[in-house]
């Protein structure tokens, strides 16, 4: 087996640790980390570069992993920015933070042979993606389901059918948002001054037609 079917098999979720406040941080304990990947490979090294500063006073790490294997070795190197609970950039960073950092770049190293690698999915999202709150999602009152469920079998349709549509498996489930898309799929009206001038076409229509 490759390094990566290895280490990419290893369940990490017992080992998943979560920082932060608003934004919630998956992350892993370095020296669990650091521990598996020496049950498997005990002649892996870690080499940390020199600490990048920029020019606003922030920091970034470096990193290379290399691990032998077969009769080759194999390098990933990874970078971090040394960052605060709320996952931002820290200007200049003291050593505690610094340190940490470099343990957490070890471990994102890790996750390019395979190691958890899944905790990160998502994180190359754009910040404002992954920042942007998720759209509130708003149930139907049990008098629109009620009434809904009316429509659909005045109308001849088949619930199941309804359901499968709208991708909810009861009615329970069926939102404001389904209840509108469902009444124009109908063509039905609830507007009542729409209901109104229905009703007043339909009797004129009548009295002329006979």
């Amino acid at each position: 087996m490759s390094i990566w079917q290895t280490l990419s098999a290893i369940d990490v979720n017992d080992h998943i640790e979560t920082k932060g406040d608003k934004v919630k941080l998956k992350y892993l304990s370095w020296t669990w980390a650091w521990s598996t990947l020496m049950d498997h490979y005990p002649y892996s090294e870690v080499d940390f570069h020199d600490n990048e500063t920029h020019a606003d006073g922030t920091m970034t790490v470096h990193c290379t992993v290399t691990i032998p294997w077969e009769n080759d070795v194999k390098s990933h190197s990874m970078w971090l920015p040394v960052m605060d609970h709320r996952n931002k950039a820290i200007p200049n960073p003291d050593a505690r933070a610094i340190s940490d950092a470099k343990m957490r770049c070890m471990v994102k190293c890790l996750a390019l042979f395979g190691l958890g690698h899944y905790i990160y999915a998502g994180e190359d999202l754009p910040s404002a993606e992954k920042d942007a709150p998720k759209p509130s999602v708003e149930l139907c009152s049990e008098d629109q389901r009620k009434r809904m469920e009316g429509y659909i079998k005045d109308n001849g349709r088949d619930i199941d059918k309804f359901l499968k549509h709208f991708k909810i498996d009861s009615m329970d489930k069926l939102t404001t948002t389904m209840y509108e898309k469902g009444l124009a799929l109908m063509n039905i009206h609830e507007d009542p001054e729409v209901e109104e001038w229905i009703e007043e076409y339909d009797r004129v229509d009548q009295e002329v037609n006979g």
